[in-house]
């Protein structure tokens, strides 16, 4: 009898933990996840609009970025960012990530360097800028170095030491 007590006890807390979701009282929608990665070749995709490179004084920027939309602003918006590197000896490279909204708004993305990997995560709330109207954003993941000279010698440079980079967000639909 204790056996039957107990089976029905587990089978309780597993029906109870699966049916979270159908006590979910969000005014949110379905889950999404936005994921940008790309590795090798693909990272000088310009056919989608993500990748841009630009000049800033004696500064060459490479730069991915993205408008995403329809998001619940009554939910975090939770971020990962990811730069692999071939090794550890582009000291001369640094790396900065952001999410910005309503052209007036940023959250800076503290990107830490570990070896030859650079990542950073964190959380960004829109209902401040957005109430309970759709929200949108654009995640930002720059890789910058001094220019080589032109923008041959710092494509040839980049290629040379970059491995993959990757943008995740995490949101609910609106």
């Amino acid at each position: 009898m204790k056996k039957l007590i107990f089976i029905i006890q587990i089978l309780f807390v597993i029906g109870f933990y699966n049916s979270c979701s159908v006590l979910d009282d969000s005014p949110c929608g379905v889950y999404e996840t936005y994921n940008y990665y790309r590795i090798g070749k693909e990272i000088f995709d310009t056919t989608g609009g993500v990748f841009y490179t630009y000049l800033d004084g004696n500064t060459r920027i490479f730069q991915y970025s993205e408008l995403i939309e329809h998001i619940c602003p009554e939910e975090h918006i939770k971020s990962k960012f990811t730069v692999k590197f071939l090794d550890d000896t582009i000291t001369s490279v640094s790396v900065r990530a952001n999410i910005s909204w309503h052209s007036l708004y940023q959250d800076d993305i503290v990107m830490k360097k570990n070896a030859y990997i650079f990542e950073g995560s964190g959380e960004t709330g829109l209902q401040q800028a957005f109430g309970k109207e759709p929200a949108w954003c654009v995640p930002t993941l720059e890789i910058y170095f001094p220019t080589k000279g032109n923008y041959h010698a710092d494509s040839l440079f980049y290629f040379s030491k970059l491995v993959s980079v990757s943008i995740m967000l995490d949101y609910r639909k609106l």
